[in-house]
């Protein structure tokens, strides 16, 4: 299980795209040299808030997964222009 409480002292959310959930489903996402998770019990598209008030210190990130389709999967941030 994820350590939410930590996830919510720097984040509002964590949304699960349908692409990523499509990408990823069944998949050992690795966390550490110690750790792999999987996203089982996700709902893909669902955003989990973590508190009732947003807060918006810049705008967000765009973010696109490469090569989800073998080991090679990255992910690069998308420019804001």
């Amino acid at each position: 299980m994820p350590d939410w409480f930590a996830v919510s002292k720097d984040y509002d959310g964590v949304h699960l795209s349908i692409a990523g959930y499509l990408a990823l489903a069944g998949e050992c996402l690795v966390v550490d040299e110690n750790f792999a998770s999987v996203i089982a019990g996700w709902d893909p598209g669902k955003t989990y808030w973590f508190t009732d008030e947003l807060r918006f210190y810049a705008e967000p990130d765009i973010w696109n997964c490469l090569d989800a389709y073998n080991e090679d999967c990255r992910w690069e941030r998308i420019s804001k222009n």
